[in-house]
């Protein structure tokens, strides 16, 4: 009984479409390059795909890098070797050329104030850069007051071990104060 079944399914079951080699070679070229086509297709998807999410997120990196590594500094000369040094942004490696040149254009034994409220980041680069700059300006009989705002708990305790820098807690004017005054 078991083998009528068997041999009733097998008479029963017939393919709904014959390989294309069995038509003609015409037909198997059609398919075959159909095909591929196809593949190529659906292999260019998948490379243009993935080109563009890495170069979309390259291009995202490097926008990111600039504003967030961003550095607007302020500098202002008031009377009597007073010299304002107001920072906004984030101060990173990139930005060290210009904290540099910064600081050294200012005049030897003068009164500076450094202002950091407007400050985001700072690198421990910039601030190792600073207090190398800051012990060079004392000795040339110049004073440092470093008005640290945000990050005031993260490095007062850095600054006060020291003994380079003098922490001042009482808040100065912002940029736009300065910008209208001049």
């Amino acid at each position: 009984m078991k083998n009528a079944n068997l041999s009733h399914r097998q008479k029963d079951w017939t393919p709904l479409a014959r390989p294309p080699w069995k038509y003609s070679h015409t037909s198997t070229g059609m398919f075959l390059t159909t095909l591929s086509f196809c593949t190529g297709m659906v292999i260019a998807l998948i490379i243009s795909t993935a080109a563009g999410l890495t170069i979309g997120t390259l291009l995202l990196a490097c926008i990111l890098l600039f504003e967030r590594s961003r550095l607007d500094v302020l500098l202002v000369h008031g009377e009597d070797r007073y010299c304002l040094v107001q920072l906004c942004g984030a101060a990173t490696i990139l930005q060290l050329p210009l904290l540099t040149k910064t600081f050294n254009r200012l005049p030897v034994a003068s009164d500076v104030h450094v202002d950091m409220t407007a400050l985001s980041y700072i690198d421990q680069t910039c601030i190792e850069s600073m207090m190398a700059w800051a012990e060079q300006h004392r000795h040339s009989g110049g004073s440092l007051i470093v008005d640290w705002g945000p990050l005031h708990a993260g490095f007062r305790t850095a600054a006060l071990e020291s003994d380079r820098v003098q922490v001042d807690e009482t808040p100065i004017h912002s940029i736009a104060a300065y910008r209208k005054a001049a």
